[in-house]
């Protein structure tokens, strides 16, 4: 009875699955043989017709239609550049890539900003659309200086930032005026052990070696607590980072390297607590500071912090102007992750 049963199941699964395969076959053949009497034209008339009943073809699906429409409908794309001081920036050029393709291919234009930032699109025509500014002597800067902009239907990535226009209103898009380079003392990814009850650690920014509390230019103390079971894996930690003599300034914007000549602070602090919430609470910190030191040199420094139980450590890499002037661009991009 069993066997019946399966043999029965495998019957009608088979028949449901293969049978329009069967039909397709059967009529195909009957295609081959009615062509020379009907002619090829009718027998294709025939098979389209046909074609259009099968349930799931594409052209029976009139979504394939639409998809392809919006593949072709008109983009018409209007922008505006400006510097980080909102000054309109003149010349600069801009590359599109039009999503016009079902396939995933694209096609290029390019267009050039007038004397007020503006610029117009040429006759394009896709379902989105890849914007990047750019121009000799700015920087571009992601999410900025770029977009990725969806006109209708469903977005056909979700990889990218999107950016819908709004009718009417140009997109805005963001460069940054780059300062002349200038000499500066750079050290390169400089690792030093901290402690956990707060013992000083000092770092001199010429030369990237440990030196005694005071007489170095940035002076780090780690705390680091053993917290009591059930929480082991959440623990309490702190540092504290001064620049004796001198002072410290949190750095916000990746493509700022002017240091401010004033607002520093004597220290600051992070600190995490085991009582936080767990989305909240981080065994890692990253921070970016300028710095103004004892001897009146400029800084900026990007500081990385891995406290552990067992042994803490903060990596430093820095650039500092011996000279005293607050230009610390190094002519060197900064890596910006999307």
């Amino acid at each position: 009875m069993a066997f019946r049963k399966v043999k029965a199941a495998f019957d009608i699964t088979f028949v449901s699955r293969w049978s329009p395969c069967l039909v397709l076959l059967l009529f195909s053949i009957m295609i081959g043989v009615l062509a020379p009497a009907v002619g090829a034209g009718s027998a294709t008339r025939i098979w389209n017709r046909f074609l259009h009943a099968v349930p799931g073809h594409p052209l029976r699906n009139p979504r394939s239609k639409t998809l392809q429409e919006l593949y072709q409908q008109p983009i018409d794309f209007t922008g505006i550049v400006t510097d980080e001081k909102n000054a309109p920036v003149e010349g600069a050029f801009v590359h599109f890539e039009a999503l016009d393709s079902t396939t995933g291919g694209h096609t290029d234009y390019a267009a050039e900003t007038d004397h007020g930032g503006f610029f117009r699109g040429p006759a394009m025509r896709g379902r989105a659309l890849l914007v990047t500014v750019a121009k000799e002597g700015y920087y571009t800067i992601p999410f900025l200086s770029d977009g990725f902009f969806v006109h209708e239907g469903p977005e056909p990535s979700m990889h990218w930032k999107l950016m819908p226009q709004e009718a009417g209103t140009p997109a805005a898009f963001v460069l940054r005026a780059r300062t002349p380079a200038a000499r500066l003392e750079h050290i390169l990814e400089k690792k030093a052990t901290l402690g956990k009850q707060g013992d000083p650690v000092a770092i001199n920014l010429s030369t990237g070696a440990e030196a005694a509390d005071g007489q170095g230019d940035l002076v780090f103390a780690m705390k680091v607590r053993d917290n009591p079971a059930p929480d082991f894996y959440h623990y309490d930690w702190s540092v504290n980072i001064r620049v004796p003599g001198g002072g410290i300034i949190s750095r916000l914007d990746a493509y700022n390297f002017t240091a401010p000549t004033a607002g520093y602070g004597r220290e600051d602090t992070i600190e995490f607590a085991a009582t936080m919430e767990p989305n909240q609470w981080r065994d890692t910190a990253e921070r970016d500071y300028f710095l103004k030191t004892e001897s009146g040199n400029y800084a900026r420094v990007k500081l990385t912090f891995s406290p552990r139980r067992g042994g803490s450590m903060v990596i430093v890499e820095s650039f500092m102007n011996p000279s005293g002037e607050p230009n610390l661009d190094s002519g060197v991009l900064p890596e910006i992750h999307r």
